[in-house]
């Protein structure tokens, strides 16, 4: 399903396109096939017994070129997002999508992959109180059956196992974590879990924290604003309500990056940082999730002093070393 609209403040505020936004519009529009042809809303997804059933999300893989960052899509223009939803059983879902300007997304999902526009795929299964479930056939009579089980979910399971996502390529010391209190009506609905899109937010604000207070040098706030993102996976493992507190350790690593050849690109491809993060329930204990996140340094041309400064930070913490925290 391909859907046409424009970009408004009810979707970003004042700013342009954001990771937020771009996760909550594929998702509304999966959410569009899962209900098609029925007159129930998404809160009206049953089991055979009548019980509400919440599609949750396990593993999430997100990437944006170079040469068309999430942001490049500015407020009040038309936007098509694309949706491809797939069924692994009644259980399980396999969902892609993407985001381009009007008539930029492809009509066929399978090269949706190719194309050079910002995407999203993520695993996510039926659930009841945690467990998971199955919804009545009427909700995926008309949703297409994958053969094999999500490329993601299996990637979930090898991450649940071990522990982490990826061996570090270094030894490196724990961070002090980031603490982010979960507020209703800002964060969730009260009685309700968090959106798997606001766990970005969540881990944007504790990049930042680190970034900007806790390493030494710090990134000056005017670079770090500079900031925008190559690729992100996450793996959940729990979910938050309001009132909780996450705990979030941070590792963060520099590394060159080359403009793309044959690219006149507005801004200077810097560096990139690569984060890891662990988020933690602190009342719990409970691992939440895990993230890796690659986020360019996108400077505009016109700002010659922060280009400095990235090389001066570049230059400070060394490539593929842990960045070290302030003591």
């Amino acid at each position: 399903m391909i859907e046409t609209f424009d970009l408004t403040p009810s979707h970003v505020g004042l700013g342009d396109l954001n990771e937020f936004a771009l996760l909550t519009l594929v998702a509304n529009t999966h959410y569009r096939i899962l209900t098609q042809g029925t007159d129930a809303t998404p809160r009206e997804i049953f089991d055979k017994s009548g019980e509400a059933l919440y599609p949750s999300v396990f593993a999430l893989h997100l990437r944006a070129p170079i040469a068309r960052p999430i942001e490049a899509h500015a407020l009040w223009v038309k936007l098509s997002v694309g949706a491809d939803v797939r069924c692994f059983g009644r259980s399980f879902l396999d969902v892609r999508g993407v985001i381009g300007r009007a008539g930029e997304v492809p009509e066929t999902p399978e090269t949706w992959a190719r194309a050079p526009l910002p995407s999203v795929s993520w695993a996510g299964a039926w659930t009841l109180k945690g467990e998971v479930a199955m919804p009545a056939p009427t909700f995926v009579e008309n949703v297409p059956r994958a053969a094999a089980p999500p490329e993601l979910l299996s990637l979930f399971r090898a991450v649940q196992s071990r522990g982490i996502i990826a061996e570090a390529e270094g030894p490196s010391a724990p961070s002090a974590p980031v603490l982010y209190p979960v507020e209703a009506g800002r964060d969730v609905a009260r009685g309700r879990q968090m959106m798997f899109s606001q766990f970005v937010v969540v881990m944007d604000h504790a990049e930042r924290v680190f970034l900007t207070e806790r390493v030494w040098p710090a990134f000056p706030c005017e670079l770090v604003e500079c900031r925008t993102t190559l690729e992100r996976r996450i793996f959940y493992f729990g979910n938050c309500r309001a009132d909780d507190v996450i705990e979030t350790v941070v590792e963060a690593r520099l590394e060159k990056i080359a403009s793309p050849s044959g690219e006149d690109l507005p801004f200077v491809p810097s560096a990139v940082v690569t984060l890891t993060m662990a988020l933690t329930d602190k009342r719990s204990r409970r691992l939440v999730a895990l993230c890796e996140t690659r986020k360019l340094l996108a400077i505009p041309r016109t700002q010659a002093g922060l280009i400095r400064e990235a090389a001066r930070m570049f230059a400070r913490h060394g490539e593929h070393t842990p960045m070290k925290e302030q003591k």
